[in-house]
């Protein structure tokens, strides 16, 4: 893999861990920040019961919890290019399946807008690179 290819591929791995990372916040946000941030994002208050805050913060501890084999893979791409590759596969998959959901259950348009594509255009960058 050339140098230069190798570097923006890298780029683009640790931007995305840089962007999962973040998810960790959420984990231990108040429920009042989530409440306030659901009303916010004009979706009414968010429905106190367990299995709702579970979900919220367990997903948010999914998606943290990927970012450091993102960044561990970062650091050479090169002789992890075949688990770049099949991760990228799996993420473009899940990409198509957010933005159906996002679709099908209503989510606010610049959610959808953001969430699948982002996840569908870092993959096909990871698979060009």
């Amino acid at each position: 893999m050339p140098e230069r290819t190798a570097r923006w591929l890298a780029g683009v791995m640790w931007f995305e861990c840089a962007a999962l990372s973040a998810a960790v916040l959420a984990v231990f946000l108040p429920w009042e920040a989530m409440d306030a941030i659901h009303a916010e994002m004009g979706l009414g208050r968010m429905p106190k019961a367990p299995i709702v805050e579970y979900l919220a913060r367990s997903l948010s501890l999914i998606y943290a919890s990927l970012a450091p084999l993102c960044g561990f893979l970062a650091r050479d791409v090169g002789r992890y290019r075949e688990v770049i590759a099949f991760q990228a596969v799996v993420k473009l998959v899940a990409g198509t399946g957010l933005l159906a959901l996002d679709l099908a259950i209503g989510m606010p348009l610049y959610w959808t807008a953001c969430e699948g594509p982002l996840v569908i255009l870092l993959s096909i960058a990871v698979l060009l690179l």
